[in-house]
């Protein structure tokens, strides 16, 4: 049986097992990759920011896999002064979304034990969306 379904499936052909009839169209295929044209790519329709102009505070969060290390990093700054840097070295065995849900957890505990209200960006979307604060 394992044979008519590659047969079917990726083979594309009619076949026949014990008196029954299989046809390949009766078969689900598989979607055609979804491609997006690059004159059909407009980056302003896809952006989340609306504002790029940072604040006169912000802490800025990255996460990273480089040489085989991970680590993550937040800088504060107010009034374009650099006013705290963090950094963390992660496991190896970590992954760069961690290392990118690390930085903005703990810059979001930093600006929580200071009292600061203040806004807080990062390159991962989906690392945000991961973390229940947001």
């Amino acid at each position: 049986m394992e044979s008519i379904l590659v047969r079917e499936g990726r083979l594309l052909r009619d076949c026949n097992w014990e008196g029954s009839s299989f046809l390949y169209q009766d078969f689900q295929q598989p979607n055609p990759p979804f491609i997006i044209h690059p004159a059909n790519f407009d980056l302003e329709e896809v952006s989340i920011v609306s504002d790029l102009h940072p604040p006169d505070e912000a802490i800025y969060t990255d996460g990273s896999h480089l040489e085989g290390e991970i680590g993550c990093a937040f800088y504060a700054i107010r009034n374009n002064v650099q006013i705290l840097q963090c950094t963390a070295k992660l496991s190896p065995h970590n992954t760069v979304f961690q290392a990118e849900t690390s930085a903005i957890t703990e810059a979001i505990n930093w600006a929580n034990s200071k009292e600061i209200s203040t806004s807080i960006w990062s390159d991962s979307e989906s690392a945000f969306r991961a973390i229940p604060s947001f």
